[in-house]
């Protein structure tokens, strides 16, 4: 048999009689625990941190993409505008109006 399997037959059979011997064995603490606990609350907080900033990032590409858009559509819109009114101003002397 294994070293392991006799160490365990043996804890086992300590077992039975109730003299288990914890001294080997590290309890951590309620603190310890949750100091751990925070770490982790951290890290994960550090975490999602950076994915709502790569996040942000990727919203703010289409809405400068879309304003800069919006810009020369409202230009191109003001400049057919004003194309039209020539027209009519032409029209208009063309027909004597």
């Amino acid at each position: 048999m294994s070293t392991f399997v006799l160490f365990f037959l043996g804890r086992l059979a300590k077992a039975r009689n109730g003299s288990i011997d914890d001294g080997r064995y590290a309890f951590f603490s309620r603190q310890e625990l949750l100091e751990q606990q925070g770490l982790l609350v951290e890290h994960e907080l550090a975490e999602m941190g950076e994915e709502l900033s790569v996040s942000r990032e990727e919203i703010a590409t289409p809405v400068i993409m879309w304003t800069g858009m919006r810009y020369q559509m409202l230009r191109s819109e003001k400049g057919l505008v004003q194309v039209r009114w020539q027209l009519a101003e032409d029209n208009c002397l063309l027909l004597k109006c």
